[in-house]
């Protein structure tokens, strides 16, 4: 049954011809389903096999392609560490259908405030050239999952941006859940200058003794010290006292007599 060029739902038993014919718009993506009902069967077309009256039919699609929904997803979307401090990055690559894609491939992209370190893929192989990790996971068939993982360094400051992408050989024609992107802080460790070295006489206090503390990301009246003793018979910890709320800072030691 026909609308204008193209086939519609409907129609009735067509008793002069054996080959039916099924047309669909150019462009048209996505599962359709084509149901062939009998009638008027009259003879065995299945020679030796039941029922007795029985006819096979073959369905027949040209000027069409295999298409596959392989969705990209990611276990953490949002990283913080260190400068020098590791991270994983774990994606996972599923074929959701509805055909098989003979290859898959994913490519990571580390930004600049990360260096790469290793790479792990449950299939396939992998290569990385300047922070770009690239996946061959192979063919996949309908329902499977590849699971791949990105190690990295932190080695610059700031938020950065990390990007994966999966390509298919099968068209995707849902092409939203092919890329995924990580958010990443990286933090760099607060700063302080020298103390300069002292020797008091027992039972006598030193001090002040003065030095800085900052912080690229942290103001530094958020900074907090914490002073600990090697050896607490000469410097008992609760007698180490510090002063100041902002980057100039003192300390003030009192010895045991």
């Amino acid at each position: 049954m026909f609308s204008g060029a193209f086939s519609i739902t409907g129609g009735s038993a067509d008793p002069k011809n054996n080959v039916e014919s099924v047309f669909l718009p150019a462009g048209f993506s996505g599962p359709f389903n084509v149901t062939v009902a009998a009638a008027n069967i009259n003879s065995d077309g299945v020679p030796n096999e039941a029922p007795a009256l029985d006819q096979d039919f073959a369905l027949v699609i040209y000027n069409a392609v295999e298409a596959a929904d392989i969705a990209l997803g990611v276990s953490n979307t949002a990283v913080a560490i260190d400068v020098g401090a590791r991270t994983t990055l774990t994606f996972g690559v599923t074929n959701l259908g509805p055909c098989a894609s003979d290859r898959v491939l994913v490519t990571n992209l580390l930004p600049a405030g990360l260096g790469f370190v290793s790479a792990a893929a449950s299939q396939g192989n992998w290569t990385n050239y300047e922070n770009v990790a690239v996946f061959d996971l192979g063919p996949m068939q309908v329902d499977a999952t590849a699971l791949i993982a990105v190690e990295a360094a932190g080695v610059n400051t700031g938020w950065w941006t990390n990007t994966a992408t999966v390509f298919s050989a099968a068209p995707d024609l849902v092409p939203i859940n092919n890329t995924v992107s990580v958010a990443v802080f990286v933090n760099s460790a607060p700063h302080i200058s020298v103390v300069p070295v002292i020797e008091p006489l027992e039972g006598t206090p030193a001090g002040p003794i003065e030095f800085s503390v900052w912080d690229a990301e942290t103001p530094a009246s958020a900074l907090v010290l914490l002073a600990l003793a090697a050896d607490t018979n000469p410097v008992d910890p609760a007698g180490i006292q510090f002063s100041g709320d902002e980057t100039n800072r003192t300390i003030n030691c009192h010895t045991p007599a």
